[in-house]
């Protein structure tokens, strides 16, 4: 009876691992890129943005990942993962696939709210009707409750109006006051605070 408690008990030390594996989380965002051929976008700041308690739960097409659309081409989302043990893992998914993961933290997730703090309500960048909406983008960048970033087509994520001038319009709230500015693409944005020009387009 002993040797039979004595290998139940070998047995479940043996198994714990196995279920521990399972069981563990899939980690925190690396990096993300999204494209073809030689041809990627970085957007791992957005797809971080998507983040929300420790889920990763969106669907992989250009409107998620804010980015303008381009028909015809057969895009891929290369996602680099790492879990606790600083392991990183590799996958891909075709667009219109269904991304669904369980992360160890919302890493790239600081985002504002509420009195005294900084948050993005609403963020576009484009211009005149060709705009895309880089509100979860913006809120992604917070760092200390500041937003420091050059406004261009790689920062907010994609290229809505290709030879065109652009604009960004932020709408937010700091310290419980709303706000509202407009960066034309080149300048500098700086919130809390007004924005200054980076110099010649």
């Amino acid at each position: 009876m002993k040797r039979l408690g004595a290998l139940v008990l070998l047995l479940c030390f043996c198994t714990l691992p196995v279920f521990a594996r399972s069981a563990q989380k899939q980690g925190s965002v690396i990096r993300a890129e999204y494209g073809s051929g030689t041809s990627w976008m970085d957007v791992t700041e957005r797809v971080r943005s998507l983040v929300h308690g420790n889920s990763l739960k969106f669907r992989v097409n250009d409107n998620t990942l804010g980015l303008a659309s381009r028909s015809g081409e057969v895009t891929v989302l290369r996602l680099q993962t790492q879990d606790r043990n600083g392991r990183i893992q590799e996958r891909t998914f075709q667009e219109n696939d269904y991304v669904k993961l369980r992360l160890s933290s919302g890493v790239g997730r600081n985002v504002g709210g509420g009195s005294g703090q900084l948050e993005i309500h609403r963020a576009h960048y484009g211009s005149l009707g060709r705009l895309i909406d880089v509100t979860a983008q913006l809120n992604s960048q917070i760092r200390d409750n500041r937003l420091d970033l050059q406004v261009t087509d790689y920062t907010m994520g994609g290229n809505p109006a290709d030879g065109e001038p652009k604009t960004l319009t932020v709408q937010y709230q700091y310290n419980g006051r709303p706000g509202r500015v407009v960066t034309e693409e080149g300048d500098n944005l700086h919130l809390p605070g007004d924005t200054v020009k980076h110099g010649g387009h």
